[in-house]
C-alpha cells in the first residue's frame, strides 16, 4: 500500500464517503467545461480514497519556485487547536526536516548578571 490512508467507518470516513459522493454527483458536470491537461479518467470515485487517489501537485498548479516539498505527499500542515472552533481557523505548517536547507543558527548565550 502506498503513503495513502483509507479510512474506515467513523466520523472521518463517514464525512470522506460524503465527500466523494458530492464529487461524483458533480463531476461529469463539470468535465463538460473543463479542458484536461492530458489523458483524464471519466471514472468515479468510490466510497472512500483508494491507491492512487492521491498524487503529487503539478507543479503548473503552484506558483513559480514553491519549494518541492509543497508538492509533496506527505502531509506539511495541520489543522490545531484545542477544540473544533480553534482548529479550523488553525492551520500550523511545519517544514519537513529534509527540506530544511537553511544553515545551522548559533544558540545566542543569555548576558550575564554582571554586565
Amino acid at each position: 500500500m502506498s503513503d495513502i490512508v483509507v479510512l474506515g467507518a467513523g466520523l472521518n470516513g463517514l464525512t470522506t464517503a460524503i465527500l466523494l459522493a458530492d464529487w461524483n454527483e458533480h463531476l461529469p458536470a463539470l468535465r463538460d467545461h473543463v479542458m484536461p491537461d492530458g489523458i483524464s479518467q471519466d471514472t468515479l470515485y468510490g466510497t472512500g480514497w483508494q491507491d492512487g487517489d492521491l498524487v503529487r501537485i503539478p507543479h503548473a498548479d503552484l506558483p513559480p519556485g514553491s519549494p518541492d516539498w509543497w508538492f509533496d505527499l506527505a502531509a506539511w500542515a495541520s489543522r490545531t487547536g484545542p477544540d473544533v472552533q480553534t482548529k479550523r481557523a488553525t492551520i500550523s505548517v511545519v517544514v519537513p526536516r529534509k527540506a530544511r536547507l537553511w544553515p545551522v543558527l548559533p544558540t545566542p548565550t543569555p548576558p550575564s548578571p554582571e554586565g
